[in-house]
C-alpha cells in the first residue's frame, strides 16, 4: 500500500514537471499553443509507457527504456514522421530538466531518428479548387464557406490563422490582413479584389452580435479548427470533389503558386509565415513548368506580377516618402512625382545639385501629362507612348508650371514610359509618375546592397525592397524634338 501511495506521488511529480515544461514552452519561448499542445501529449504519453512499467523517475531511463517505447510505438503502426516527433519532444524535454537540474545527461541523445521519406504536400487539382471558390448562391452558409476557401489559398492560411482572424484585422483601402501566426507572431498577408469582393458580401450577411470574430458558429461565437475542417470538407462534396479535402491542401497550393511564379522561396517563407527556409524548400521539388500555368490564370486571382506583402508596403511607405527598390542599377530611390517632401529628400540623400533635374517614369502616358507641355506635337505624344523594346529616356517640352524640383533649370523634361510590373503596379495605384534615381553618391558610391543601403541613407528611406537585377542593358537617351541621340 506504502509503494503504491508512493508511486502514485511521483507519477504527479512527473506531471506536474511535464506542465512546468509546457508552461516554459508557451512563457518563455513564446511556442505556439498548437505546438506546446503536441509537446504535452507525447510526453504524457511517454509517461504512460513508463507507468506501465514502474519506472517513476526520469533518472531511471536510458536508451534501452527509449528503445523499447520506439518498438511499441512501430508496433502500434506510428509512422516514421511520428516517431521522429517523439523523439524530439523527449530530447528537448530531457534538455530542459537537465538545465534545472533534474537530469544530469541526456539519454535520448544517442537514439537513432527514423529516415523519413521525402514526400510533396498533396494539393488539390486547379478546376476543382475553382469550383470551390465559385459563388452559386448569396446565401449566408456559402458565402461563409467560399470566404473560407478564398483566405486560406489566397493568404495561404493555416486554419488556427484564419480561425483567429477578427474583423478589426482587415485593412481594405491597403488590401492586407493582419494575421496571427505560430509563437504569436504578427504578420500582414495581401488580400486579392477577388477575395474583397466576398468579404464584402460575406459582411452584410454575417449576424450582427458583440463577437469579434470574422467567422460565427450557430451560437454567434468564434468557430472552431474543426468547424473550419468540416466546411471545407462538405463545400468540396457540393461542388462534386472526389478526393477527401482538408484545409492544409489549400495552404500547400497557393505555396505552390506563388513559387512557381516568384521563384522567390524568401518571400514564399514570409508569404508562409516560417520560422525557417526548410519548411519552405519541400516546395522547390513541385513541377513548376505545370504549375505555372495554373498561376497565372488562379493566383493571386490578380496580375502575372505576384504581389506580394513587400510589394505592398512598399506601395503605402512609397506614397508618403522614398524607397529603394531593384532597377537596371541594381538599386535605385523612387518617390512620388507629385510629393515635393519626397523629391527633396533624394536630393539631400544624394547631395545632388538641385539644378540638375530628374527623370519621370510612368506605365503610361497619362501619368506623364502633367508635366509635358500642352502643346506638344500629337505625332511625338504617340512615339513617346509607345513601350521600346530598350529602355528609352526622352527629352520633351516641359509644362510651365513645373516645379524646377524636378526638371532643374533645364529646358527639356527626361521622361521615360516602361512596361516594368513594379512601375506598372506602382503608377496604377498611386495615379502618379515616379522619379527614379541611381542610389550612388558623389564620389562614385554605389549603395548596391541592403547593408549599403542603411550605411549611407540610414532612416532616411521609408522602405526597401530586395535587390533583383532585372536589366543589364543601359538605357538610350534621344531628343524627341530633334530626334538626336544622346546616349
Amino acid at each position: 500500500m506504502v509503494n503504491h501511495e508512493k508511486n502514485k506521488s511521483d507519477q504527479e511529480i512527473l506531471i506536474d514537471q511535464i506542465e512546468a515544461f509546457a508552461e516554459y514552452l508557451e512563457v518563455e519561448k513564446n511556442y505556439a499553443l498548437n505546438t506546446i499542445s503536441s509537446y504535452k501529449r507525447d510526453l504524457l504519453k511517454f509517461r504512460s509507457f513508463l507507468n506501465g512499467r514502474s519506472i517513476s523517475e526520469w533518472s531511471e531511463i536510458d536508451s534501452d527504456v527509449l528503445n523499447i517505447f520506439v518498438m511499441e510505438l512501430r508496433h502500434g503502426n506510428a509512422s516514421g514522421k511520428s516517431l521522429k516527433r517523439y523523439l524530439s519532444s523527449i530530447r528537448v524535454f530531457f534538455n530542459y530538466l537537465i538545465a534545472n537540474n533534474i537530469l544530469q545527461k541526456n539519454p535520448a541523445q544517442s537514439i537513432q531518428t527514423p529516415r523519413l521519406e521525402r514526400s510533396l504536400p498533396k494539393t488539390i487539382n486547379f478546376d476543382d479548387l475553382t469550383n470551390m471558390m465559385t459563388l452559386n448562391t448569396s446565401s449566408y452558409k456559402e458565402l461563409r464557406s467560399v470566404l473560407m476557401i478564398e483566405l486560406l489559398y489566397s493568404c495561404g492560411l493555416r486554419v488556427s490563422e484564419l480561425v483567429g482572424i477578427n474583423l478589426a484585422d482587415f485593412d481594405l483601402n491597403e488590401g492586407f490582413v493582419k494575421v496571427m501566426g505560430k509563437g504569436a507572431k504578427a504578420r500582414f498577408s495581401p488580400v486579392g479584389e477577388t477575395t474583397i469582393g466576398v468579404l464584402k458580401r460575406y459582411l452584410e450577411k454575417r449576424p450582427s452580435c458583440n463577437s469579434e470574430a470574422l467567422f460565427l458558429n450557430q451560437k454567434n461565437i468564434r468557430i472552431s479548427p474543426r468547424t473550419v475542417q468540416n466546411v471545407v470538407k462538405k463545400r468540396a462534396l457540393e461542388v462534386g470533389v472526389s478526393i477527401n479535402i482538408h484545409p492544409h491542401m489549400l495552404r500547400h497550393a497557393a505555396a505552390t503558386h506563388f513559387l512557381q511564379s516568384s521563384h522567390d522561396l524568401r518571400s514564399v517563407q514570409e508569404f508562409l509565415g516560417h520560422k525557417s527556409i526548410k519548411s519552405t524548400q519541400v516546395y522547390t521539388h513541385l513541377d513548376f513548368l505545370e504549375l505555372s500555368k495554373v498561376y497565372d490564370e488562379f493566383h493571386p486571382r490578380a496580375k502575372k506580377m505576384i504581389i506580394n506583402s513587400k510589394i505592398k508596403l512598399a506601395l503605402h511607405h512609397l506614397k508618403i516618402g522614398v524607397i529603394a527598390h531593384p532597377t537596371d542599377t541594381i538599386y535605385g530611390l523612387g518617390c512620388l512625382a507629385n510629393n515635393p517632401g519626397a523629391i527633396q529628400t533624394i536630393v539631400n540623400l544624394k547631395k545632388r545639385d538641385i539644378k540638375k533635374g530628374f527623370i519621370l517614369l510612368a506605365s503610361n502616358i497619362s501619368f506623364l501629362m502633367p508635366y509635358i507641355d500642352s502643346n506638344m506635337n500629337s505625332k511625338l505624344l504617340k512615339k513617346l507612348a509607345k513601350p521600346t523594346e530598350t529602355p528609352t529616356t526622352y527629352l520633351v517640352p516641359k509644362s510651365e508650371e513645373l516645379s524646377p524640383l524636378l526638371n532643374g533649370d533645364n529646358e527639356l523634361l527626361a521622361v521615360r514610359i516602361t512596361s516594368d510590373p513594379l512601375i506598372t503596379y506602382f503608377c496604377e495605384n498611386t495615379g502618379s509618375a515616379l522619379i527614379s534615381t541611381s542610389a550612388n553618391l558623389q564620389g562614385r558610391k554605389v549603395a548596391s546592397s541592403t547593408l549599403e543601403l542603411k550605411r549611407y541613407f540610414g532612416n532616411d528611406l521609408a522602405f526597401e525592397l530586395p535587390p533583383n537585377m532585372y536589366n543589364s542593358e543601359p538605357s538610350k537617351i534621344i531628343n524627341l524634338i530633334t530626334g538626336e541621340r544622346l546616349r
